[in-house]
């Protein structure tokens, strides 16, 4: 699993530089800015996640995601959402 998230954050992190150094160089934002915000949304990122990680959350427990997927997946507003879906004309 840490191999997974790993990667996952190497990809968010690529496609974030890509795209910074794309509007830094069409001069959309500053340079200094298109090329340190994704360091500094992934520094947060990772501070957040350390954190957690020290205090036991159960946000990097997998169990969690089940049972949240599994209520979200439950609720209301999901199988309306799902009929909506299903309406669509393909």
């Amino acid at each position: 699993m840490p191999f997974i998230v790993a990667i996952i954050f190497f990809v968010i992190y690529y496609v974030m530089n890509t795209v910074g150094e794309k509007i830094a160089k069409e001069e959309v934002v500053p340079v200094y800015i298109g090329m340190w915000l994704p360091s500094v949304i992934l520094l947060l990122i990772g501070s957040f996640l350390m954190v957690k990680a020290n205090n036991d959350s159960p946000i990097m427990n997998k169990e969690w995601y089940f049972r949240i997927f599994g209520f979200i997946s439950k609720s209301k507003w999901f199988q309306k959402l799902k009929r909506l879906v299903k309406m669509i004309p393909s």
